[in-house]
This record gives structure tokens, sequence and C-alpha cells, in this order.
């Protein structure tokens, strides 16, 4: 049913541009800052929008906030916000797993460590795949460098 009316807002839109819709947020300054670039992203037409609607379309599954959602092909991890301080830093304040035959929910602590070791398992595939891959071909280029309209 969601394709059906997605099929019709984007008729709507085309052969009523008058008719679109206009929403209003009342936020103090501080979280303005950060909420108008959201906005703005998931409010674009076009492929990029719908990636952006795609990539938050987690969010409002859950009570709190996730900080990371690790999907496998039949398992999931999520590591819960919002973060938690003491004196050894900031910490999620929990967790979930969900695979085939367990349900588990994670202390802070679990969660924590998990989450470093998802990462860790993640960078050394990355490594892996790359070594297997370029052969020493390497071609150095700065971290996160901007590629011009492809990262718009």
């Amino acid at each position: 049913m969601p394709l059906f009316q997605t099929i019709a807002a984007r008729l709507r839109a085309r052969f009523f541009p008058e008719d679109a819709a206009t929403f209003t947020v009342r936020s103090t300054p501080r979280i303005a800052h950060f909420v108008k670039p959201i906005i703005e992203m998931l409010t674009r037409e076009g492929r990029t929008g719908d990636t952006y609607r795609c990539a938050v379309a987690l969010w409002h599954r859950w009570d709190v906030p996730p900080l990371n959602v690790y999907l496998g092909t039949a398992s999931l991890c999520r590591i819960d916000g919002p973060s938690i301080t003491d004196e050894r830093g900031y910490r999620p304040a929990g967790g979930l797993v969900e695979t085939p035959g367990l349900t588990a929910r994670l202390s802070s602590e679990e969660a924590q460590d998990l989450d470093i070791r998802i990462k860790a398992g993640i960078e050394a595939s990355i490594r892996q795949w790359a070594d297997e891959t370029m052969c020493g071909r390497w071609k150095i280029t700065p971290q996160h460098q901007y590629r011009g309209a492809a990262d718009a």
C-alpha cells in the first residue's frame, strides 16, 4: 500500500504543484542549527532524497535512539543510546541482539564490548578485501575526500 501512496503523492505534486505540503518546526536556535540540514536532505526530490529517507527508516522503530545498527542476513545487533558517561568515558546505554533462536538485551558494558568487537571485525574485513583486491595497486588519497556531486 505505501507504494501506491508514494506514486499518488508524486503524481499529485507533479500535476498540482501549488498543493505542496508545508510544515513548520519550532525549536531553539541551538537545535535548529543541527536539524535544518537534516530536514533539507530528507525533503530533497529524486534518488538522493529517497536514499536519505531510507537511511532513517529504522529511527522510528524503537523507543530509544539507536547509536549503531548492524544488520546481518538473519541477525540484528542494535547499540542503544543515549550515550551515558561515567569515570571511564562515554558508553552506550544498552543494546539488543536478535538472531534465530536468541533475543538478548545487553547491559551498557556488554553493548560497548560487542560494539567494539563488531567494529574491529568490520575493519579487518575491509582491510582484508582491500589487500586481496588491490594487490599492490594502492592509490593514496586523503581520507574522506570530497568527490564533488557524487558525495553531495
